[in-house]
């Protein structure tokens, strides 16, 4: 049965559409759906856009997060840290993403 949020979700643009106050606003929700529905089959597409996101190489300079303050980030860096743990999740670029999220 598929969830209709999820799919709502998965479907609107979402994430790389987002303004630095969009995705200040909207962030915590995808994180928590990342933390909660993890291994959900409708929660793929969304989660995938969510973690191509925040592990890709130039986070640093993306603009979109720019109004993100350090505890806002360090829980990013906790989710992400999460998902590696309980899932397994083995890459050089999650690492780092974890790492760079501490910053």
């Amino acid at each position: 049965m598929s969830d209709p949020e999820l799919t709502r979700l998965a479907y609107i643009g979402g994430i790389p559409f987002y303004d630095p106050e969009g995705m200040r606003f909207h962030l915590p929700a995808y994180l928590s759906l990342a933390i909660t529905r993890f291994e959900e089959r409708d929660a793929g597409n969304v989660l995938e856009v969510l973690m191509n996101t925040l592990t890709r190489s130039t986070i640093q300079t993306d603009e979109r997060f720019s109004l993100l303050n350090q505890a806002q980030r360090r829980c990013i860096s906790d989710v992400l840290s999460y998902l590696r743990t309980t899932y397994e999740l083995e890459s050089p670029k999650l690492d780092a993403a974890v790492l760079s999220w501490q910053r």
